[in-house]
């Protein structure tokens, strides 16, 4: 179980690192923007509704799937409504003027918890990206294909994904206090152009499915 465990965080922690997706854009404009604890809960979130899609992907439900090819088809033009919908907050968002240090809020959001859970378990990709990496290790035989074995594979995961977050969340927060409010209003503004950039990308590649 422990070998498990540890292949699950290794592939949750790594698979983590392209800031490409909604939860890493999402954690990273909010960690830039409220600091540490304000970004944890979408990360928080996040991790857990991969961690589930983790344990589906696991335990066996590739060949349940495999019938449903719309969820494949489907994937990239959910991706990009989604990305659309966060770049088009991230552009339009209004700077807001800097809490005070007494002031600042130091628990992780249940609202940011909520956020990004759903917008986790509504994003197929993750779901056929766990699908793959899955197939992958047991193709390789480095595991045993037992379905017991997904709960410590998902709870590995998981536990990869808050460690990567929390480690960029750290760095960021050591880091911000050295920048300007204005600055960092504009560093996420950006961030919402490079999302709305990332979507039509996607769109893209959803009308080539259609197509094809």
């Amino acid at each position: 179980m422990f070998t498990v465990g540890a292949v699950g965080f290794l592939l949750g922690f790594f698979g983590s690192v392209p800031v490409a997706g909604p939860i890493s854009v999402l954690v990273f404009a909010r960690g830039l923007k409220s600091g540490f604890h304000a970004a944890l809960g979408i990360a928080l979130g996040g991790a857990l509704a991969e961690g589930v899609y983790a344990f589906l992907a696991f335990w066996g439900c590739a060949h349940f799937l495999a019938g449903f090819s719309f969820v494949r088809e489907a994937s990239h033009g959910i991706t990009a409504a989604i990305l659309f919908g966060i770049g088009i907050v991230l552009v339009r968002k209004r700077p807001s003027p800097p809490a005070e240090p007494a002031t600042r809020n130091r628990t992780v959001s249940g609202s940011g918890f909520f956020l990004g859970f759903t917008i986790s378990l509504l994003n197929p990709t993750l779901l056929l990206t766990w699908m793959g990496a899955s197939q992958a290790v047991l193709a390789a035989h480095l595991l045993p294909s037992s379905p017991y074995e997904a709960l410590p594979f998902s709870l590995g995961a998981t536990a990869g994904i808050v460690v990567w977050f929390s480690l960029i969340l750290a760095i960021i927060a050591k880091y911000r206090t050295r920048f300007r409010q204005s600055a960092l209003e504009a560093a996420v503004h950006w961030v919402g152009w490079a999302v709305l950039a990332l979507a039509f990308v996607f769109a893209s590649l959803q009308l080539g499915v259609l197509r094809g």
